[in-house]
């Protein structure tokens, strides 16, 4: 026999990792599927290796978690947004974007770091960290949500450690730790443990009442 949470479908756009989808999908919500243009890391399955436009065009789906580049967007590239070529990426990337917050579903979420000044994006709703759903690490993360509650800090822990320059604090040691190699933006990219599961587990009960 079905269960309701198998008949809602949910979408993880822009997620190589599976992180978040197999969050759902422990939780019960075995129609979750995540997509993105590269390869998944996880179950090939449960994965979509193309753009996500095309997804939305031919599949209804009830809620969608998305994870857009933030290359040309977060505040922390700021200080090489006027470099040839950048500008226009930033308006490719911020067009991105905004067609994935506003597509055409109910229960909507997108994530992304702190943008800088130049974005035209509108207000995020939070900012979470790690550290307040039990990964002890410092990392903002913003969330712009259509038609879901924000999300309650469940399991709040050390910030964890930070780097230190100079004698002076500079960041999250993680952080500092994914800076540099092939695969920084991958690994940097990827959502932690706790926020996945909190997710799964008050969005995904919030919409089994909606």
């Amino acid at each position: 026999m079905t269960t309701q949470k198998e008949t809602i479908k949910i979408l993880i756009a822009c997620e190589f990792s599976q992180v978040v989808c197999k969050a759902f999908r422990d939780k019960g919500f075995s129609n979750t599927f995540s997509c993105d243009i590269i390869k998944t890391e996880g179950n090939p399955e449960w994965h979509f290796e193309k753009d996500v436009f095309e997804i939305l065009k031919e599949e209804k789906w009830d809620m969608m978690i998305a994870h857009p580049p933030c290359t040309f967007l977060a505040n922390s590239g700021v200080q090489h947004i006027f470099k040839e070529g950048r500008l226009e990426n930033m308006q490719k990337a911020e067009h991105f974007f905004l067609e994935l917050l506003y597509a055409d579903i109910k229960f909507v979420a997108v994530e992304n770091p702190v943008p800088h000044k130049y974005t035209h994006l509108p207000p995020y709703t939070q900012i979470i960290q790690p550290y307040q759903f039990g990964d002890e690490v410092s990392k903002r993360t913003c969330l712009w949500l259509r038609n879901l509650p924000k999300l309650l800090y469940i399991n709040v822990v050390s910030k964890g450690e930070r780097y230190i320059k100079n004698g002076k604090s500079n960041g999250s040691k993680w952080f500092q730790c994914h800076s540099g190699g092939t695969n920084h933006s991958k690994n940097r990219s990827r959502t932690f443990p706790g926020i996945a599961n909190a997710m799964a587990e008050q969005w995904g009960n919030y919409i089994l009442q909606g």
